[in-house]
């Protein structure tokens, strides 16, 4: 990525820079919290696909 382009690697990789200052704090929390969130989201998303698509899975009716 070019520097001008927004991405959140390379905001994470400025606030380790600044991470003396108060503003370093919150470039390094909030993309890394995003990531996460995004990571998460892409996990349960595949979750999800799998037990609605597994042919493998018995269904229980309780």
């Amino acid at each position: 990525m070019q520097p001008p382009a927004p991405s959140w690697g390379m905001m994470v990789n400025e606030g380790f820079q600044l991470i003396g200052a108060k503003a370093g704090l919150f470039l390094v929390v909030l993309p890394s919290i995003c990531i996460s969130l995004l990571v998460l989201a892409f996990n349960l998303l595949g979750n999800g696909l799998r037990d609605a698509y597994d042919p493998k899975i018995q269904i229980s009716n309780v």
